[in-house]
């Protein structure tokens, strides 16, 4: 390809050259971009259930039961469009809390589990889709 004396710009090879990389390196990073975007919807999931855990534990010490609503546990949880908080169970001896995912966040669980002597359990599910 021969270019006139003066004239400046691109052939249309080069430009179809650097759609064509532009397009494969794309391909390969948006699978990618969408699974950190799933890790870090179930973060938010598990800081929450995490800090209401917490919560369960510092109204257990005080009552000695734990809460059987959120509402009791005297926590502000963040409006979230990723997920649903709640609490599953609560006894004498064990509460359970959830995040359920809603929205972007469809599919993802985050269950959390506290115990009278201050053991805590947090499992993810759905994470793999």
């Amino acid at each position: 390809m021969v270019r006139k004396e003066g004239g400046a710009g691109f052939t249309l090879l080069e430009l179809l050259i650097v759609v064509i990389i532009i397009g494969i390196l794309a391909s390969v990073a948006l699978p990618g971009f969408g699974k950190a975007v799933r890790k870090a919807r179930s973060t938010e999931g598990q800081t929450v259930v995490s800090a209401m855990l917490t919560a369960e534990f510092l109204y257990y010490l005080e009552h000695r039961t734990f809460a059987s609503g959120a509402a009791n546990l005297m926590v502000d949880l963040p409006p979230s469009e990723s997920f649903a908080y709640s609490v599953q169970s609560a006894s004498a001896t064990q509460a359970m809390v959830q995040a359920q995912g809603t929205g972007p966040a469809f599919g993802i669980q985050v269950q959390g589990s506290i115990s009278d002597r201050g053991q805590r359990t947090i499992t993810v599910t759905g994470l793999e889709s």
